[in-house]
């Protein structure tokens, strides 16, 4: 395994941290996953975490999701 691209951002949302995360790896010339991964920090919330994955058996499709998902993260 091994990991393509990453990214971390962390923001001040409604009386909250959201942090979230978004890796690209790759497992083979085949075989790529994204996940996408959100957590909401604060008194009102239950420090909930959302993870999302996308699964790819090409490398120009695992790309272009993560960049969709990427570049949409603050």
């Amino acid at each position: 395994m091994r990991i393509l691209k990453e990214k971390h951002t962390e923001r001040d949302g409604n009386d909250c941290l959201i942090k979230a995360s978004t890796v690209l790896l790759e497992f083979s010339d085949t075989n790529f996953l994204v996940i996408s991964t959100e957590q909401f920090i604060g008194g009102w919330t239950d420090n909930a975490i959302t993870t999302s994955t996308w699964e790819f058996k090409n490398r120009d499709e695992a790309y272009s999701k993560y960049n969709q998902i990427s570049g949409g993260m603050r």
